[in-house]
């Protein structure tokens, strides 16, 4: 597991979890411009059938039509890389068909097309339009259902550090008002939404209009030198914040981070030198009373336990962790001692490094099995899921088909980051 994953595991408490229901609800307009691929719940993969995997398209002007073949791109020159994308996704329930979804792509591999078709008939459709930047410029959405047609046409605009400044969707408009740093970083941040009417004639509406402008959220950043020492965030229309506050010892190389909710003490994590942590303490809602997660490691800097402790200090779950030789989890188990509840997760891996196969047991039943089956360039072509309980089995299957661009590296968005970093973490065995 690695740090960004040690750093996760301290989990999150409830209020977190509204914390972040409220930011989902706040700022979901601005989010859309990030789903661009895949609305598909991934259920697990088995089967034989693979799907076809495409080279760079050809294209004409901005729709890409790709050509199957087995080959990838070569020769890629430096400061690219190649990405795929799905084209078609079929999602089978009990293998009686549920949706499917194809996609069109501009030269640069930007979505400007996805047809989402459900069995019921619904219909979903998305277009976009793209900067030289591959930044959304121009959204347009269609749903069906039920013999109703639902259509919104958004419009982005953006700062010089390449940041949302105007969103205008119909006429209700977001924006941004962002302060920077002499070192270009974020200080201040706040969005605003009003109904303005378009008298500048520049599709836009009248930006800041006094008169309708609402603030809905904002945050701000505090540095001491390079370091991150205070992070705020407050949504104005329900009236809730969260903080982070930093603190750092640079002769060992430890740090904590302490989280408050509407200013009270949520939890404190603290962080080892090498970026894992050590230990969190919780606070309970009034703040006086505690729990403690505490964290174990192998020579490698790979968790293998974390014992969850109740305020009198008795232990209440304990979680553990174990790998092959090259430091991929092969094994999960939750022992919550209360009820003795055991869940066990297990994976298996092929050859390239993809996990094939993940299981899920409750105590000693069988819950879930998921299996996987991957082209030879690491993409999952089909998934294939088994859900039993209480006697019921339950068959969900994921059929993709990709495509494949070479785009430069600084011109990725975050998801497309990930999805190169997961493909280049592969470990083969062989």
């Amino acid at each position: 597991m690695s740090s960004k994953q040690m750093r996760n595991a301290g989990g999150l408490s409830g209020r977190k979890i509204i914390t972040i229901i409220g930011i989902l609800c706040v700022v979901a307009l601005i989010a859309e411009v990030a789903l661009l691929a895949g609305i598909f719940r991934k259920k697990g993969n088995s089967g034989k059938k693979k799907a076809a995997v495409t080279n760079t398209p050809t294209v004409t002007e901005t729709v890409s039509e790709p050509t199957p073949t087995e080959e990838p791109d070569e020769g890629i020159q430096e400061g690219y890389v190649q990405i795929w994308k799905p084209v078609r996704s079929i999602e089978y329930n009990n293998m009686d068909f549920s949706a499917e979804k194809t996609y069109k792509y501009d030269e640069a591999g930007n979505e400007i097309l996805s047809e989402l078709r459900f069995k019921s008939g619904n219909y979903e459709k998305s277009e976009g339009t793209y900067d030289a930047s591959r930044q959304k410029i121009t959204g347009r959405e269609t749903r069906t259902s039920g013999g109703d047609t639902y259509i919104r046409e958004i419009r982005y605009q953006y700062d010089e550090h390449g940041n949302f400044r105007d969103i205008m969707d119909g006429m209700e408009h977001n924006w941004y008002v962002t302060e920077y740093d002499e070192k270009g970083r974020k200080i201040y941040r706040a969005l605003y939404e009003c109904i303005a009417e378009d008298t500048n004639g520049d599709g836009l509406g009248d930006r800041e209009d006094p008169q309708n402008a609402e603030l809905l959220c904002e945050e701000t950043w505090k540095y001491d030198g390079e370091d991150l020492i205070d992070y705020y965030w407050r949504d104005e229309k329900v009236s809730i914040s969260t903080r982070e506050v930093y603190s750092y010892n640079h002769a060992t190389g430890e740090y904590t981070k302490t989280e408050y909710w509407s200013e009270e003490l949520d939890r404190i994590v603290f962080f080892r030198s090498d970026g894992n942590i050590d230990h969190v303490v919780w606070a309970s809602y009034d703040g006086t009373q505690y729990t403690r997660s505490v964290y174990e490691y192998n020579a490698q800097g790979l968790s293998v336990k974390r014992t969850d402790y109740l305020q009198d200090g008795e232990v209440s779950e304990v979680t553990t962790w174990e790998y092959d030789a090259y430091g991929r989890e092969i094994r999960n188990i939750e022992k919550q001692l209360a009820d003795n509840y055991v869940t066990t997760r297990t994976k298996t891996y092929d050859d390239d490094g993809n996990v094939i196969l993940e299981e899920v047991y409750n105590n000693d039943d069988l819950n879930t099995r998921t299996e996987r089956e991957y082209d030879e360039f690491g993409n999952c072509v089909r998934d294939t899921m088994l859900w039993y309980y209480i006697g019921e089995e339950e068959l969900y299957v994921t059929e993709t088909e990709f495509v494949s661009f070479t785009v430069p590296y600084e011109l990725l968005s975050e998801d497309e980051i990930e999805e190169v970093k997961k493909r280049e973490a592969r470990i083969p065995k062989k």
